[in-house]
């Protein structure tokens, strides 16, 4: 529980809470007055946040799209003087950021309605002071890698460092959601390792790991920010491309990654080079479920196989 003192004039040097890494966080600050908007700025340059990291946003929170890449470490939105009717846009940025409220209105369903949208905290002008704030942020950071220590345990793979199997069945239902909701087109690309046993076999699972673990690091170096990479098998990795905009684009991703898997993996004194197969399919174009798209980006990927070894088509 965080503790809030109402006495502004309280702080003094030796209560100051001491925020770690505050000079590596973004931030953005949302508010109706601008002048407001900068009160909340000195404080958090106070408390060693960079003044290039703290960043403006409108008015209206509904026009602010950049917090909905989740590209802020936190978000403080000031509702002083609000109309509340951005309380319909603040769940939109309290469930992607941590978010604290500023709001003076002494409403019981108002505290509800920002409780309900998942904001951390909410504080009033009162309390509003940089040992509170201090207090707050310390408790958010807290929680949040926390909650990032969970997630990576639940969803990403411990040796490539990739999203695991279930969390890659959960973007790929998300991935199709919004494109059709949206009517856009995406992509599944399926990789599998050749020969990946013989090489366990020959010398040895350290190795093999060593080869997963750059195999990853390539491959999540091939693809864009916004696109997934995940280890689905042993020795098989899936693509998810968003928002495809032509069959080009996906042959040249593709190529981009056979020429970066092709290059030597130094090892041990030892020089491997590694060959993938890949199957790949497109929705809407030639599948309208993601069974369907599994299935026919599987059944590619094997036939490659099944050409042998040293065979590379052309994406």
């Amino acid at each position: 529980m965080v503790h809030l003192n109402r006495n502004k004039s309280a702080l003094s040097k030796t209560s100051k809470i001491f925020i770690k890494d505050s000079s590596k966080l973004k931030l953005f600050i949302c508010g109706n007055a601008f002048s407001k908007q900068i009160e909340i700025k000195k404080l958090l340059t106070k408390l060693g946040f960079q003044s290039k990291n703290i960043f403006h946003g409108p008015r209206d929170l509904g026009k602010f799209k950049k917090i909905n890449n989740s590209s802020f470490d936190m978000a403080i939105i000031d509702l002083r003087k609000k109309i509340y009717s951005d309380l319909i846009n603040l769940d939109r940025i309290a469930n992607k950021t941590p978010t604290i409220v500023i709001s003076d209105i002494l409403n019981s369903d108002i505290d509800d309605q920002i409780v309900e949208c998942g904001v951390y905290a909410s504080l009033s002008s009162r309390e509003l002071s940089e040992i509170n704030l201090s207090r707050i942020i310390k408790h958010m950071i807290a929680r949040k890698r926390y909650e990032n220590t969970i997630f990576n345990k639940i969803n990403v793979d411990e040796l490539s460092n990739l999203f695991n199997l279930r969390a890659f069945n959960k973007k790929l239902d998300c991935f199709f959601k919004e494109a059709e909701l949206h009517n856009l087109r995406f992509a599944l690309i399926y990789l599998d390792i050749n020969n990946f046993k013989l090489i366990n076999d020959s010398y040895g699972h350290i190795t093999g790991d060593f080869i997963i673990q750059e195999i990853s690091k390539r491959l999540k170096s091939c693809i864009r920010k916004e696109d997934i990479c995940a280890r689905v098998g042993g020795d098989e990795f899936a693509c998810l491309i968003k928002d495809l905009q032509n069959y080009k684009n996906l042959d040249k991703i593709i190529q981009r990654i056979n020429r970066s898997i092709e290059l030597p993996i130094h090892y041990e004194k030892k020089i491997h080079f590694i060959s993938l197969s890949v199957g790949k399919s497109i929705y809407p174009d030639q599948a309208k479920s993601t069974h369907h798209l599994l299935d026919l980006a599987d059944r590619e990927m094997y036939k490659m196989k099944n050409l042998g070894p040293k065979v590379i088509k052309a994406a």
